[in-house]
């Protein structure tokens, strides 16, 4: 060690000292309060020595006094009246008070702070001056004093004209929460305050618990993280089992739409044709992701509330989509007729006699298509005439061409005609009557 500036304790027991080096030396008792200059190795145990006050050092040395395994809380005598001018501390054993240490005094509410090699040890009792009838509090902090083997000593008493009294210990009688109940939304955080009753209980320490983590956590301070949507329960917990409860409702998170895409964004469909577009609704965690479907024209393209479609004439309209905050989209639609690829006349041939009439029919393909319109026309109309419903009527005898003809697109189909003659009915002859002559009789009478 080096050489080190200090001053000789009252405690100090050792005997007779000289410096091997300086030869400067000191006696206990003639030299007490002197500050000497010393070598570390001319005293035997010097660190010690200084620890438990024998020598005061005035710099130079570490005075860490170290601390024994799980050593016993330091009480805390609060409101007692003295009835002495002064108290004591009263240890069962020899100790030694480590200097630079305090201990605290409140008298009459001015604290005082008082340096542990300040106090007088006299049979293991340490007294303090107080005061007749003044109220007094007291706090010993840890490491203020220690035994013989260097620990740490926290067991001891209070004591006033030899009557030894008791730490007051104030157990909590009840402990309150605030706020009693809470609603917040999943990922809000906050802090319980907590009050322990009485004022002066002595253990104000609490535990806080939920009973369920999974949706609101809090933390050994009272801070609480809502989770998820539910309902739970926070317990505040003195340490003598008081308790007082926190109820909460932890609420969704609304997270209202940004947008929607319908997919495919545009159609161009033919009429009769149907199939279903779809949503995406952003963001992807959005609370609700409902939406609705509207046609601007339902007579051109008709929609249902799952996006189901059908495209029913030629023309033009939208559809739009709509979240439930009203974020939209509109899918423009374009139905385009089914263009007609044939036709084909039935029957493919006529034949029949002057006066003669039927109906031949045109069948349009495809099936569906848009336009099945068709007109018919005769090559000549004197041999036969023909109708755009296909009813005909032979006129004469001869030969002609029906033609059918689709308005859309142009396509056509023939029907060959052929008129004979009516058939000649036989001729029928009446014999004429023969003509009476008149008799000689009758002339006679119409003579006369």
């Amino acid at each position: 060690m080096k050489t080190v500036k200090v001053m000789i304790s009252p405690f100090y027991n050792g005997g007779p000292w000289t410096d091997k080096k300086s030869g400067v030396g000191f006696h206990p008792k003639r030299d007490f309060g002197k500050v000497m200059k010393i070598n570390a190795e001319d005293i035997s145990g010097i660190e010690a020595s200084i620890r438990y006050n024998r020598l005061l050092p005035i710099e130079g040395f570490d005075t860490t006094v170290p601390t024994p395994p799980a050593p016993p809380v330091n009480p805390e005598f609060i409101g007692t009246k003295a009835t002495s001018d002064y108290l004591g501390l009263s240890f069962d054993r020899p100790v030694f008070p480590v200097a630079g240490r305090t201990i605290t005094l409140v008298v009459d509410g001015v604290e005082r702070t008082l340096l542990a090699e300040s106090g007088d040890l006299k049979g293991h009792v340490i007294g303090y001056k107080v005061g007749l009838g003044k109220t007094y509090a007291l706090s010993v902090n840890e490491g203020v004093f220690v035994d013989k083997n260097n620990y740490t000593v926290s067991s001891f008493q209070v004591t006033e004209k030899g009557i030894t009294d008791k730490p007051v210990i104030v157990d909590p009688e009840s402990v309150e929460a605030t706020p009693i109940s809470i609603n917040p939304t999943e990922g809000d955080s906050g802090t319980i305050a907590v009050k322990v009753n009485p004022d002066n209980a002595t253990d104000k320490s609490v535990t806080f618990t939920s009973s369920a983590p999974t949706i609101i956590t809090v933390d050994g301070a009272g801070k609480w993280t809502a989770v998820k949507a539910g309902n739970a329960t926070i317990t505040v917990k003195t340490a003598n089992d008081k308790q007082a409860t926190v109820t909460v409702s932890v609420k969704q998170k609304i997270i209202d739409p940004t947008g929607v895409t319908p997919n495919p964004a545009s159609l161009n469909p033919f009429v009769g044709e149907t199939a279903t577009i779809t949503a995406t609704v952003a963001p992807a965690n959005a609370t609700n992701k409902n939406v609705t479907w509207s046609s601007s024209d339902a007579t051109i393209v008709s929609v249902d509330n799952t996006g189901k479609w059908n495209a029913l004439k030629v023309g033009s309209a939208n559809i739009t989509v709509k979240t439930v905050n009203n974020v939209q989209a509109v899918v423009p639609v374009t139905v385009k007729p089914i263009a007609v690829t044939g036709v084909t006349a039935s029957p493919k041939t006529v034949t029949g006699e002057v006066g003669a009439k039927a109906k031949i029919t045109a069948t349009v393909a495809p099936a569906n298509a848009t336009n099945k319109a068709v007109t018919w026309s005769s090559s000549d109309a004197t041999v036969a005439t023909i109708t755009n419903t296909g009813d005909y009527t032979l006129v004469k005898e001869g030969t002609a061409t029906f033609t059918v003809k689709t308005t859309d697109g142009n396509k056509t189909d023939t029907v060959a005609v052929t008129v004979t003659a009516a058939p000649t009915e036989p001729e029928v002859k009446v014999a004429s009557a023969p003509k009476k002559r008149a008799t000689k009789k009758k002339v006679e009478e119409s003579a006369e």
